[in-house]
């Protein structure tokens, strides 16, 4: 499965020069900056240990579109003038490490490294003779930047502070090119060379930098190399454990790499990077593609509900799609039990999602994905951050494309209705979400066209009504989506008394705000775990919510009533829509108003889910004091001064 060796530090560069050794294509670019560098150099002159390596043979299950290091292709166009041939092996980890050794110690071409403000730059780095060899450990001040033009000018005061163009200007100032180190003989004899003639006075210490070269030639780079034997869940897993430091390896990248290495009609190559983010930059003479993730995130409002979505969550619905067939042809084919194929769509299985696969998946994924949008946004549920849970929309996206050119009457959106607020309210997805995703799928397609029952996710649904006691984040999905359910059921703001509608909800959306403001409850003794409960909160627009303030119902309904010339039965009618009893605000009767309205709360769900919502003694009691408190982003306190002076 893998060997464990060590090899010296020439031999491993030069299998990066002659492209033996590269890197797999979902490799991120070289980032390293100056300071880490010449970090990494004073560890290989100490002779101190850097991390190990980690290869995968090539020939196996796992094939990977090769590139070679930064660096490399340029070197070799100056001296071979062909591109590198297929690698022996792929370098998974050590990249950085590997990149800055080449560029610093073997290349002729200046290093490409970035400042401290991220600003690239073209450098060469010298060893500082003397300092190098004062005796202890050798430090970063002993590696020295210098420009591609090898000079140092101060343009304030308009002098030379360094000039190492030639090698007697090096020599002179006891600087050793460190791409010099393994053919170091004729500038060592040089140096010595240039000294004697200068009649220096005391003796050159030629030994001892020899003595520091030959560590860099000894020094041996420790490596694990995996053999091509592995298959791709070995390979991922056993990248992750290695590459802790580094950028975390996910399947889309994976993917990038495997599907660039398949071969395609008129020797094309696929870049699943270009099909998700796009054509950058613009091709001369050709069209900029729009990627997938541009055109889902432009669905709807810029702060729809397909703003956030990831790439291999777009992928999960063409791998569901793709064992969903699979799982068919089995048993088609008569097989039974374990021997039917998985239904997936675990990160982890997107490796074996074939290119074919997605190449045919995917625009009905896309399409899907849309589908989707446009259901919940018909629910109210309008912006990415209040939808309940994110991989409700990979569920529905796959139903919606498993049933493309299948008319979706109503009675089956009211089946898709009633799942996806069980899903919310109930909190199903809280936990192994994945593979409840691919139970819910079938069995949502088979409900819907009648061959199955109705799913376990809505047959399993069961909300206590004390759950609204310690519903206090919005972080929360059934709190999100009781949001929700109150914009569909047409709550009205206070003030302008209009409900929320696609068409003009993002002009001034509907935010929810407590509706005992929490500066009253405060002074009246009532506990934060109670008025900061979703029973005490609901949808309104900013303007409302300024207009609350911080004082009683019974005082801010009179204000709003005398400021915005609406009367008192107006405003009682508009209260209702809120699922709010006018008589408990005006005579602020928390205790009244908060029991009535989670009873009628309670009945709001039943109708969502189609499911009872059991009611326990504390229905009549008080909340216990648990769960975290609300994150107390809404209120704004206005005072009646303001509100008097306007």
């Amino acid at each position: 499965m893998f060997l464990s060796d060590k090899i010296l530090l020439k031999p491993f560069l030069d299998k990066l020069h002659t492209g033996a050794i590269q890197l797999p294509d979902f490799q991120r670019s070289w980032v390293w900056g100056e300071d880490n560098i010449r970090s990494l150099l004073a560890s290989v002159l100490n002779g101190y240990p850097v991390g190990a390596l980690l290869t995968l043979e090539l020939g196996g299950e796992v094939q990977f579109q090769p590139r070679v290091l930064e660096g490399v292709e340029r070197e070799r166009a100056a001296l071979y003038q062909k591109p590198a041939p297929r690698p022996d092996l792929l370098l998974l980890d050590g990249q950085q490490r590997s990149t800055s050794l080449y560029q610093t110690l073997l290349a002729t071409q200046p290093l490409l490294c970035n400042d401290r403000r991220g600003k690239l730059l073209e450098k060469f780095l010298y060893l500082d003779i003397r300092k190098a060899l004062v005796g202890g450990p050798i430090t970063e001040v002993c590696v020295v930047p210098v420009p591609a033009s090898r000079v140092i000018y101060d343009a304030i005061y308009r002098k030379t502070l360094l000039d190492v163009s030639t090698p007697e200007k090096e020599y002179e100032s006891h600087l050793f090119p460190l791409n010099k180190v393994f053919n170091s003989f004729n500038w060592i004899g040089g140096w010595q060379a240039f000294w004697k003639q200068h009649a220096t006075p005391q003796e050159m210490p030629v030994q001892e930098l020899l003595d520091l070269i030959g560590r860099v030639n000894q020094y041996a780079m420790p490596y694990i190399q995996l053999s091509k034997s592995n298959g791709r869940r070995a390979v991922c897993t056993i990248f992750e454990k290695v590459n802790t430091g580094g950028k975390k390896l996910d399947a889309f990248e994976l993917l990038t790499a495997m599907y660039a290495a398949e071969p395609m009609p008129n020797d094309e190559v696929f870049d699943l990077r270009k099909d998700w983010y796009g054509q950058n930059p613009t091709p001369v003479g050709g069209v900029k593609k729009i990627g997938r993730q541009a055109a889902l995130h432009a669905t709807g409002h810029s702060d729809g509900v397909l703003k956030t979505l990831a790439s291999t969550e777009f992928m999960q619905p063409a791998l569901l799609l793709h064992t969903m067939k699979l799982r068919k042809l089995a048993d088609i084919a008569g097989k039974k039990g374990k021997e039917l194929p998985a239904i997936t769509c675990k990160n982890e299985d997107l490796l074996d999602l074939p290119l074919q696969a997605y190449i045919g998946y995917a625009d009905r994924v896309q399409r899907g994905f849309v589908e989707a949008s446009k259901f919940v946004n018909q629910d109210m549920v309008l912006r990415y951050k209040e939808l309940p849970y994110p991989p409700q929309l990979v569920t529905l996206a796959t139903v919606f494309a498993a049933l493309e050119g299948k008319t979706v009457a109503e009675p089956a959106k009211e089946k898709l209705r009633q799942w996806f607020w069980c899903v919310a309210l109930d909190e199903a997805y809280s936990a192994s979400t994945e593979t409840k995703i691919a139970r819910d799928v079938p069995e949502l397609l088979a409900w819907i066209d009648g061959s199955g029952p109705v799913p376990r996710t809505v047959d399993e649904t069961l909300v206590q009504a004390d759950r609204l006691d310690t519903l206090r984040i919005r972080l929360a999905a059934a709190y999100k989506a009781i949001h929700a359910l109150l914009l569909r059921h047409g709550c009205r703001d206070f003030i302008n008394g209009q409900s929320a509608h696609l068409s003009s909800f993002y002009a001034d959306p509907m935010d929810i705000h407590h509706i005992f403001p929490k500066r009253w409850c405060e002074k009246n003794k009532i506990p934060p775990s109670k008025f900061n409960a979703i029973v005490n909160k609901t949808p309104i627009s900013a303007a409302s919510n300024r207009a609350i303030g911080g004082d009683a119902p019974s005082v801010y309904l009179k204000r709003i009533e005398e400021k915005h010339k609406l009367n008192s039965s107006q405003l009682d009618d508009i209260l209702r829509t809120h699922l709010i009893d006018p008589v408990h605000l005006r005579n602020d009767d928390f205790e009244g108003f908060y029991q009535a309205r989670k009873a009628v709360l309670a009945k709001l769900i039943e109708a969502a889910t189609g499911k009872p919502v059991m009611v326990s003694q504390s229905l009549t009691g008080a909340p216990l004091d648990t769960d975290i408190e609300d994150e107390d982003d809404e209120d704004v306190l206005v005072s009646e001064a303001l509100f008097a002076s306007t």
